[in-house]
């Protein structure tokens, strides 16, 4: 059985991911105190006009802040599960 183009596209994405991991999570444990700030700035700004530069500054930041926090264990289990199939 061949993989489909999504699955493929998945693989493709999740290996990428399993390459950038360790490298992300460093960024994120330098970045972590920062988070309150962003935590705090975030609640100040709340009510007012925020810029869409801040608005994607801080969504680039928390997408950061998620993909290091993609655990290694669950990446390879879906690369497992996906090319299991194919």
């Amino acid at each position: 059985m061949t993989a489909s183009t999504h699955d493929r596209e998945r693989i493709e994405m999740l290996q990428l991911l399993l390459m950038i991991q360790p490298r992300l999570t460093e960024i994120a444990a330098l970045l972590e105190p920062a988070a309150d700030r962003f935590d705090a700035a975030r609640r100040l700004s709340e009510g007012l006009n925020v810029t869409e530069t801040a608005a994607h500054q801080l969504m680039s930041f928390n997408l950061l802040m998620g993909l290091a926090g993609y655990r290694r264990k669950q990446i390879t289990a879906e690369l497992e599960e996906l090319t299991g199939r194919s």
